[in-house]
């Protein structure tokens, strides 16, 4: 949400019911059966919880605040080209967070096939410098 030449419409917990979520876990929780262990333990709880709530006639607005930040959500992103090229050098990067830079990656990939003389220049020296995060040779 930091870029702000951009638009962005985001799915609400809020509005939705959130009794069986969609959870994004990072790698070392997913990869880690210790991890996963301690994870699932938790989600059980989570969703237990958000479930009692609502039973009790709490308002999904206020059910939600349980929920964890492993919580999917769904957003929309609407930017011209130029502050897209500038989202990819700066997300698809190391330092990048992991989760915005596969997005990021997925997102390439995509507007590529659609623009490749707008993003063909740096798709080229994104894949080149970063190969690691980059799983086709398409």
């Amino acid at each position: 949400m930091r870029h702000r030449v951009a638009s962005y419409s985001q799915e609400s917990q809020r509005y939705v019911d959130m009794a069986d979520p969609e959870w994004v876990l990072p790698p070392a929780l997913a990869e880690d059966p210790q991890a996963r262990v301690v994870w699932e333990r938790l989600a059980g709880e989570v969703q237990a919880a958000y479930r009692a709530l609502r039973e009790l006639g709490v308002r999904k607005e206020d059910a939600r605040f349980v929920l964890p930040n492993a919580t999917a959500t769904r957003i929309v992103v609407t930017m011209n080209f130029r502050e897209l090229l500038h989202v990819f050098r700066l997300r698809i990067n190391p330092a990048a967070q992991w989760e915005i830079r596969e997005v990021c990656v997925r997102m390439l990939e995509c507007v590529y096939l659609i623009a490749p003389n707008v993003f063909g220049d740096l798709r080229a020296e994104l894949r080149t410098k970063y190969a690691t995060f980059f799983t086709s040779e398409g």
